[in-house]
């Protein structure tokens, strides 16, 4: 099934990017420069995904693609202030790129051995990293291994 954006934000510019890059201190893969490039930020449909938590099958949604341009319930640059420079609350190769409903986050993988992949970070079993190593991920759970893998195993909301 092919994943429909709407709601999105006014095309973002290499400009942009190259600036939120900065902002993060981190490269963003091609394939997620491309995604900002054409739809930046926004809703999909369908929108929901499914993960292994600790050995049971869980499912959630993707609320809203975090957009380059600020809107009133935030942007990609809030998100890396808040949880990146602010609290310090992700892996330093990791970008906020969407949020679910619950507020937990789908983050991507921006550099190290595992560039590129998608994770859920689960919000209730959040990680200190002002006292944890960078490589405590005891509440990341893999989604899929690339943004467009991710956007194709999208499919209708969950059944609870």
């Amino acid at each position: 099934m092919m994943v429909v954006f709407e709601k999105t934000s006014s095309p973002a510019t290499e400009d942009e990017l190259d600036e939120l890059e900065r902002y993060a201190q981190l490269p963003f893969p091609s394939a997620y420069r491309q995604h900002l490039l054409r739809y930046n930020g926004g809703r999909c449909a369908p929108n929901g995904f499914h993960f292994v938590e600790q050995g049971r099958c869980t499912s959630s949604l993707v609320e809203r693609f975090l957009p380059t341009h600020k809107e009133s319930w935030g942007s990609l640059g809030d998100y890396i202030e808040t949880f990146k420079i602010d609290e310090k609350r992700l892996p330093i190769a990791l970008l906020p790129i969407a949020h679910d409903p619950g507020g937990n986050l789908i983050c991507l993988a921006c550099a190290g051995a595992d560039v590129g992949h998608v994770y859920f970070w689960d919000h209730e079993s959040e990680v200190d990293y002002t006292v944890e190593a960078d490589s405590a991920r005891t509440n990341l759970y893999l989604l899929a291994e690339s943004l467009p893998e991710f956007l194709a195993s999208l499919d209708e909301e969950p059944v609870e």
